[in-house]
């Protein structure tokens, strides 16, 4: 087993700090950008649950009053 020198085991070190920050960055980034992709989709869903409203031949009620879309025409 070869052991490593005081300087080595802080440049390992180092370099897995600077690992870490990039994963740490790299995550925080990704969730942003899903958080903004939710928040479109969402979005995009509250405009087609509109139009299948707005077209009777699209929409079904149940006995609670929600409307569900057939998949008729889409």
């Amino acid at each position: 087993m070869v052991s490593m020198t005081e300087a080595d085991q802080t440049a390992m070190m180092m370099a897995l700090q600077k690992e870490l920050a990039e994963m740490k960055k790299a995550h925080e980034e990704a969730a942003k950008k899903n958080e903004e992709e939710i928040k479109n989709l969402q979005e995009e869903n509250k405009r087609m649950k509109k139009l299948v409203e707005g077209v009777p031949s699209l929409a079904m009620t149940n006995q609670a009053g929600k409307s569900y879309a057939t998949g008729a025409g889409l």
